[in-house]
């Protein structure tokens, strides 16, 4: 499911008086949101263009400051606002990397035919990033490559997994 438009976090909080905003990122590397110069802020498909005038980052919290952003009441209209960007900003991603948005969408089968439904979201656990795939009924797959996850076919939504139907 390709967009021109990519959410890469949310304004979680201000910071000062000067209009800083903090960031919820969800980037991996999380700082990886603070290399943009040229962001879009808004949600429901209403994005205004603004420019990043600096970035901090610490192990506490991302923040951000922008152009025409100055006072601490401006920014706290920005809070809970999304934070994206145009699609071709990111980097093409390498061999068998994909972004989770392209893979949200995708019609899941097994290597026997059987149709499980549409990936609609993975989630990080922390030692495999998991499939949620909505069908029948609700079945989650370990997002891990030449193991269970054997072909991605953007081109034809599709994605092929090894795992059986009794796995649930």
């Amino acid at each position: 499911m390709t967009t021109d438009v990519v959410v890469l976090g949310e304004f979680s909080g201000v910071f000062g008086v000067k209009g800083w905003v903090k960031i919820r990122s969800y980037t991996r590397p999380e700082v990886q949101i603070l290399t943009y110069r040229d962001i879009l802020v808004g949600d429901d498909g209403q994005w205004s263009s603004f420019s990043v005038a600096a970035v901090s980052g610490s192990h506490k919290y991302l923040k951000m400051s922008l152009h025409s952003i100055v006072s601490r009441e401006s920014a706290e209209q920005l809070v809970g606002k999304k934070i994206s960007v145009q699609r071709n900003y990111l980097k093409p991603p390498k061999k068998d990397e994909y972004y989770w948005l392209d893979l949200i969408g995708l019609k899941v089968v097994n290597l026997s035919g059987h149709e499980f439904g549409i990936i609609n979201a993975l989630h990080e656990t922390g030692a495999n990033d998991v499939l949620e795939v909505i069908g029948d009924s609700l079945v989650l797959i370990p997002y891990v490559l030449d193991i269970y996850i054997k072909d991605v076919d953007l081109v034809k939504q599709k994605m092929i997994v090894d795992w059986e139907v009794d796995n649930g």
